[in-house]
């Protein structure tokens, strides 16, 4: 059983507004005042969820600014949340618990204050609540359903403790909560900003210090030294700056965790490409033995095979989506489904690469032009990719910037001709590009540029 980001929004927002009024436990007015602000944003169940709310309620602004009023004055007909998740679980049949199906369990609830607030036109025409046990919808939970469903709703109360406490304040002598974040293998004070601060300050200065010490007393860095000595250094010094790089990818994984995951397989590879590197130099070998580029090959592979499994772990911190690329079946963030597209479609030409460097063939030139091009279709079709899930983000936010990304998209596509024109004409050395050719080249990409223009204005 899963939540939604969107449900976790409203859990947020709930038991936000249960500190802040001093309530022993999570209500189903709290939940309610969850949905109500997730109707006011503009996000995708933003808007699903609004439109649910105005055929529920006869004014949901006027219902959170009455629910605000009653939570400080008098909280006595709140009613305990287990029932409301019970009816989330059965009808979310055991699957995942979003946005509308805890709208729709709150609304079904019908405890006094949401039928008095189902029937607010105004604030001051809220009628009385009336003194009425809440109809018990859908089946009976069992004991062990109860307890796991109460587990869950504490792992993410528990997961955005510091958040809430931030957000609500210091209540009178309440102690303050001492943040710490975890980067990495280590955990700092204080929260992304200071942690990030310490993460690098360490990294730098702990290594220079060291290496000052060992030159002062040992002068290692002005003599030579023997291949094994060489090659350690150069493994410390490589693992010296994949960490710092490691700390680059945490930073970009907390506004994005696919992208921080792309960062992290694009820094595993270069690690095993600097270690072949060290070795070779080391040594002092005159080209990269076989066994070495068998080893680098096969774990570049599985840098790959198992980078791009584990973004099927990662938590979508915004609205999924599936879409269809080159016939993979994909679902989640737009930025997700971007960078694990990126990474399955990189292992096909990779092992092409692998067979020709670990047997050092030498390729035909037809051969060779031929995957050139094929590499330039390659590259190219990645750039559409990304301009296609720049529309579907745009789509989830509610159609922010979506009509530039909707030209950028048709534009990139239409270029596809006149770019491989351009990068046949250098491949092959055609020599100077002939007038004609440039002339309908130009027509070609104004009127795919007005058609382009035509197209996102129709969105």
């Amino acid at each position: 059983m899963e939540l939604s980001a969107s449900a976790k929004k409203i859990i947020t927002s709930a038991q936000a507004f249960r500190v802040e009024n001093d309530h022993n436990s999570l209500s189903v007015e709290h939940l309610l005042y969850g949905v109500l602000l997730l109707g006011k944003e503009s996000s995708y169940d933003g808007k699903k969820v609004r439109e649910f709310l105005q055929k529920e309620m006869q004014n949901p602004d006027a219902a959170l600014t009455q629910l605000k009023a009653d939570a400080k004055k008098d909280s006595s007909y709140f009613k305990d949340a287990a029932p409301v998740l019970g009816r989330a679980t059965e009808l979310a049949g055991g699957g995942e618990i979003g946005a509308m199906t805890l709208a729709q369990a709150v609304m079904e609830s019908n405890t006094p204050t949401v039928l008095a607030l189902k029937g607010l036109r105004a604030v001051h025409e809220q009628p009385a609540p009336k003194k009425q046990e809440p109809e018990k919808n859908g089946k009976e939970l069992s004991s062990n359903e109860l307890a796991m469903l109460l587990l869950l709703w504490a792992a993410v109360n528990n997961s955005q403790k510091d958040e809430l406490v931030r957000n609500t304040g210091n209540r009178g002598n309440k102690p303050k909560v001492r943040r710490r974040t975890k980067m990495g293998p280590f955990t700092y004070r204080g929260g992304t900003v200071a942690a990030a601060f310490q993460y690098f300050l360490f990294g730098i200065l702990v290594p220079v210090a060291v290496i000052a010490v060992l030159q002062h007393f040992t002068d290692f860095l002005g003599r030579p030294a023997p291949p094994f000595l060489m090659f350690v250094e150069g493994t410390i010094f490589c693992l010296w700056m994949f960490y710092l790089a490691r700390g680059v990818a945490l930073l970009f994984g907390i506004y994005s965790g696919a992208l921080g995951n792309f960062l992290n397989i694009l820094f595993d590879i270069t690690l095993i490409a600097a270690e072949v590197r060290i070795i070779k130099t080391a040594w002092r070998m005159p080209y990269v033995p076989v066994w070495l580029r068998v080893i680098a090959c096969i774990a570049v592979f599985f840098v790959l095979i198992i980078g791009a499994a584990l973004y099927d772990y990662l938590k979508d911190e915004g609205d999924v989506t599936k879409a269809k690329f080159t016939f993979m079946n994909l679902k989640g963030t737009p930025s997700k489904i971007f960078f694990q597209y990126v990474t399955k479609i990189v292992v096909y030409p990779f092992l092409v690469f692998a067979i020709v460097w670990i047997f050092r063939l030498t390729l035909p030139n037809w051969l060779s032009k031929t995957l050139t091009i094929m590499g330039f279709c390659y590259l190219w079709n990645i750039l559409n990719t990304m301009c296609t899930c720049c529309v579907m983000s745009c789509e989830l936010r509610g159609g922010s910037g979506k009509k530039f990304c909707t030209f950028v998209k048709y534009f990139a596509a239409y270029m596809f001709i006149p770019a491989l024109v351009a990068f046949l004409h250098n491949l092959f050395m055609w020599g100077p590009m002939k007038t004609w050719v440039m002339i309908v080249l130009a027509i070609y990409m104004i009127l795919m540029t007005i058609l382009s223009i035509v197209y996102a204005a129709m969105q």
